[in-house]
């Protein structure tokens, strides 16, 4: 029997996908599986997002030339036709934001012997959406011991004070992520008598010094369009930051707070809850695979069409539906996360463990090992 594995995707991207799938090969080759690798990157000038023994690993993997009988293509399924191979089984690897695919995608997916998203939230949406091929859940991991290599208590932004509350959110600036719903969900949720402020590293497609004003305009139109007396403080991080200063972010952060309208996973959410934050989030999408009453802070939301994605990727259509997660609530749960600070920070520690015990990269890999053996008895 051919042991080996082929993995295809955008290794050296500082994507999700990039990240994820450096993360699946790391962990696969520690447990001895013989695996090589081809990258395809979208990102002509990529940023550091590897230490050097990670590249050469990879560097290494991606030399290597062994026999294989499985594809595993972790790129957006209109690629897949690029990297079909005759008489290997091949595996489409993705993650999708809303309720149905693009047809074209529905396609593309058909042509693989079967297909693995992270959610059970995509693995209705695929099947729903015509996919005829098995769909298998197969999740995000994550480094559990992450925060005790990389957390620099002198970490600070903004000139904020140690003592203000401090929630913040990590996202691009986009329709899906609803930066303006989260701007007025906490810009009604506190007064000028609250010690707190709002974070948010995102930036529109670039982190120059005009995609910062952009930002800034967006929000002084919220702010202009609610008309309040008051607003409570928000700081702007725009610039690029590394991978330890944003587990440092995380440290530095004291709730964190994502009002998407759907998630694939949701790696800063994921993140935060490993690190102990409170976290608060739209209940729906990839983020619930982690995300409960009983560790978390969810907010209800209700069904809506997808807009406001038109120039941002071709995937999106109007008929498709995402959620709209309701802002009186997202204001409540802030204002209680905020005025309930222990009780709070124990349902943190919930998550925390919850996330340790169950999306370790060990356990992640052995649930990849088991597929590809019962990929075999058949």
């Amino acid at each position: 029997m051919i042991e080996g594995k082929k993995w295809i995707s955008c290794f050296a991207d500082f994507s999700g996908y990039g990240s994820a799938a450096r993360n699946y090969v790391f962990s696969l080759y520690k447990k001895g599986v013989p695996i090589t690798i081809q990258s395809r990157n979208f990102d002509p000038f990529p940023p550091e997002v590897m230490d050097k023994e990670q590249k050469e690993l990879l560097d290494y993997l991606a030399k290597k030339n062994i026999p294989y009988d499985k594809v595993i293509v972790h790129l957006t399924p209109d690629l897949y036709p690029l990297y079909l191979e005759k008489g290997k089984y091949n595996i489409g690897f993705c993650a999708w934001e809303t309720s149905r695919l693009h047809p074209r995608w529905v396609d593309c997916c058909n042509l693989m012997s079967e297909m693995w998203v992270p959610c059970e939230y995509n693995v209705q949406a695929f099947r729903e959406s015509g996919v005829a091929v098995p769909v298998y859940k197969i999740p995000h991991g994550i480094d559990v011991d992450m925060f005790k290599s990389s957390c620099n208590e002198q970490f600070s932004v903004g000139g904020i004070n140690n003592s203000t509350f401090k929630f913040y959110s990590i996202f691009q600036w986009n329709a899906r992520k609803n930066p303006e719903g989260l701007l007025r969900a906490y810009f009604n949720a506190f007064t000028e008598n609250d010690d707190v402020v709002l974070i948010l590293k995102t930036y529109l497609g670039n982190t120059g010094v005009d995609n910062l004003k952009q930002i800034r305009d967006k929000i002084l139109y919220v702010k202009r369009d609610m008309n309040l007396s008051y607003f409570p403080k928000v700081v702007l991080i725009s610039e690029l930051l590394s991978s330890r200063q944003i587990l440092e972010l995380h440290k530095f952060g004291d709730a964190y707070i994502s009002l998407h309208r759907g998630e694939g996973w949701n790696i800063p959410c994921f993140e935060a809850g490993l690190a102990g934050n409170p976290v608060i989030a739209t209940g729906c999408g990839g983020n619930m695979e982690f995300m409960s009453e009983d560790n978390s802070h969810i907010v209800g939301f209700m069904w809506t069409y997808v807009s406001g994605m038109g120039g941002f990727n071709q995937w999106y259509h109007g008929n498709q539906q995402w959620a709209s997660p309701n802002l009186i609530d997202a204001s409540e749960k802030m204002r209680w996360v905020f005025s309930h600070r222990e009780e709070a920070a124990e349902k943190g520690k919930v998550l925390s463990g919850y996330i340790k015990e169950n999306f370790s990269w060990d356990k992640v890999s052995k649930k990849i090992l088991g597929r590809f053996k019962a990929i075999d008895r058949r």
